[in-house]
């Protein structure tokens, strides 16, 4: 067997025994609802039909407020990676040690960017997609005029569609695929001044649903994988959830996958994960098909 790395933060240490570790994922903070957890499922209660707050008279009886409560079940799907090297690369500890960080950052940006594009696109709850993406829930949309082309008025609309209590002092996101936050990027105003500038964005990239790339009527905008150009606005951190394991496993061998009679090294790293959409109503869309020019 061959030695392993810990990885934490993007940074590998070399340790001489077990063959089993863990990195983390290189996009580490999540604009979304997170739970780790050590089970292979998840039960998460939602208040579906929010109930009212009314006021009450000194001594009266608090009344119900008629809220409606499911749970969305999450069930972790497993990601994984498979890696062969010579073992011509491990002769000596420190072209160990620079294997082991190339690969435990190549690992890391790899399952971030098939994190993003299951949460925003993929994730359909068949085979080993995970439960629900973006795209796949019933999130209304916001009837801008089919086939119109994309302008402020209509980023107005759509943003004023978002409920206020998802919208109005809360940490709600746009997002956008490339193509999208492109077009947004060169809008103007009427003296050819930019409406949206990216050096507003924020500083720290965002995982599970894409990198902050510009600022947007105050709320940041993401580039996200979606396939079509959709405009979406929406509180990821209450309508959005991630379950995990809260680390990629990686384990390495020179025994199984062939790697004995190859003189190899193979490295695997594992993630358990599962991602849905818990709220749809903290998420509104454009019903105008996007056509960037």
């Amino acid at each position: 067997m061959v030695a392993s790395a810990r990885s934490t933060s993007g940074r590998v240490t070399r340790q001489a025994s077990p063959s089993r570790s863990t990195v983390s994922e290189s996009r580490g903070v999540s604009r979304s609802m997170r739970v780790t957890a050590s089970g292979r499922t998840f039960d998460q209660p939602i208040e579906s039909t929010i109930g009212a707050v009314a006021g009450f008279a000194e001594n009266a009886t608090i009344t119900d407020t008629d809220s409606v409560w499911v749970e969305q079940t999450l069930t972790k799907k497993k990601v994984a990676r498979l890696v062969k090297s010579s073992r011509e690369l491990l002769d000596d500890v420190a072209a160990a040690f620079s294997l082991v960080t190339t690969l435990s950052t190549q690992a890391s940006r790899k399952f971030s960017v098939y994190n993003d594009l299951q949460s925003a696109q993929d994730g359909d709850g068949t085979g080993t997609n995970y439960t629900e993406a973006l795209v796949q829930a019933t999130i209304t949309e916001i009837a801008t005029g089919i086939g119109a082309a994309l302008t402020r008025d209509i980023i107005l609309s759509t943003y004023f569609g978002l409920p206020s209590e998802y919208r109005d002092g809360t940490e709600a996101v746009w997002m956008a695929n490339g193509a999208t936050v492109e077009f947004i990027s060169k809008l103007e105003d009427g003296n050819g001044r930019p409406l949206y500038l990216a050096a507003d964005a924020p500083a720290v990239p965002v995982a599970d649903v894409g990198n902050a790339v510009g600022v947007v009527e105050g709320l940041p905008l993401l580039e996200v994988p979606f396939t079509a150009d959709i405009l979406m606005v929406g509180l990821l951190m209450e309508g959005h959830m991630v379950l995990d394991d809260g680390v990629i496993r990686v384990e390495a061998t020179t025994e199984g996958a062939g790697t004995f009679e190859n003189d190899q090294v193979a490295w695997k790293f594992v993630q358990r994960r599962d991602s849905a959409v818990v709220l749809e109503d903290a998420f509104r869309k454009s019903q105008t098909v996007i056509a960037p020019v």
